[in-house]
């Protein structure tokens, strides 16, 4: 189950930082059958990158459209994920499909300040097959473990200091 550790939004940057190793399996696959669809889906990836990257507002703040732009995005971004894991993905004997399934994981990582828990979810639910219930609630916590301040020494000692001394 994946779970995201540090997102900090950048969207944009992913994405392009992701194209060189889109390109490459693009080249790969070029005779293929699988190339066309490839090629739809980063299609699709890069309209919905440029539609949303001006209006991405933390989800919580977002008004109505911008929240649409970044699920657009984040399910073109998820699309492409799961089209590369059918094709094996991180698990793939093929350098390319490797790199190019965690260069997409990258993107689809930042497009979660802008999406419901619901929404985000659905990785959990379409690329490793957790029931939505429990992904809903991996998510959910996740979030608030990470919204949560950082438990120091001080603030425990604090804590613990009137039991002592008591």
């Amino acid at each position: 189950m994946w779970i995201y550790a540090h997102v900090d939004g950048e969207v944009q940057e992913f994405f392009d930082e992701a194209m060189p190793a889109l390109d490459e399996l693009q080249r790969r696959w070029d005779d293929r059958p699988e190339g066309i669809t490839l090629a739809d889906h980063i299609e699709k990836l890069r309209a919905a990158v440029a539609a949303a990257v001006g209006t991405l507002t933390a989800y919580a703040a977002a008004g109505e459209p911008a929240r649409l732009a970044a699920r657009a995005g984040y399910f073109a971004t998820l699309e492409l994920a799961a089209f590369l894991d059918h094709h094996g993905g991180y698990e793939s004997l093929d350098r390319v499909v490797q790199d190019a399934t965690f260069a997409v994981q990258d993107v689809l990582e930042e497009w979660q300040p802008y999406i419901s828990p619901a929404d985000a979810a659905q990785n959990l639910v379409i690329l490793d097959g957790v029931t939505p219930e429990a992904a809903l609630a991996a998510i959910e916590d996740d979030r608030a473990r990470t919204a949560a301040p950082p438990v120091t020494s001080r603030a425990l000692a604090a804590e613990e200091a009137p039991a002592r001394y008591s």
